[in-house]
């Protein structure tokens, strides 16, 4: 393409504009298709932490009610007399 910003443009300077701006066009669909596919990346490590802590908060609460009935069984166990189960 001419310098000259006053100069028709030729069909030669319009095919390598057109060429400029698919080859851009093509850098930015691939820069948007990336950052997006980092974005749920993301997202999907911070909800898998979200719910690791969640579930490990659940299951110590059932691990300690188990623990608090073993206790009271062996309370019960040992009121009666029976042997502890082990």
């Amino acid at each position: 393409m001419t310098n000259d910003d006053n100069a028709p443009a030729t069909k030669g300077d319009l095919n390598q504009l057109r060429g400029e701006m698919k080859a851009e066009m093509e850098m930015l669909r691939n820069q948007l298709n990336e950052d997006f596919v980092n974005a749920m990346k993301a997202s999907n490590e911070q909800l898998v932490h979200d719910f690791a802590g969640i579930f490990n908060d659940r299951t110590q609460q059932h691990t300690d009610k188990l623990e608090d009935h073993n206790v009271r069984i062996r309370r019960v166990e040992s009121h009666l007399g029976w042997q502890h189960a082990t």
